[in-house]
């Protein structure tokens, strides 16, 4: 199976339009390395992009 993995900026806009949609950011978050980090998070450390 072949999986490519999406753009960052797609996959922004994508989060972006669901927060929209949902009227909330509160149960977005991102998983990496088994960690888990609330939308929050994500947009206040640009470090992790680079992680």
């Amino acid at each position: 199976m072949l999986y490519s993995e999406p753009d960052p900026k797609y996959v922004d806009v994508i989060v972006r339009r669901y927060i929209a949609h949902v009227g909330s950011d509160s149960d977005v978050y991102l998983v990496r390395d088994g960690k888990q980090y609330s939308y929050q998070e994500v947009v206040a450390e640009p470090e992790l992009e680079n992680a």
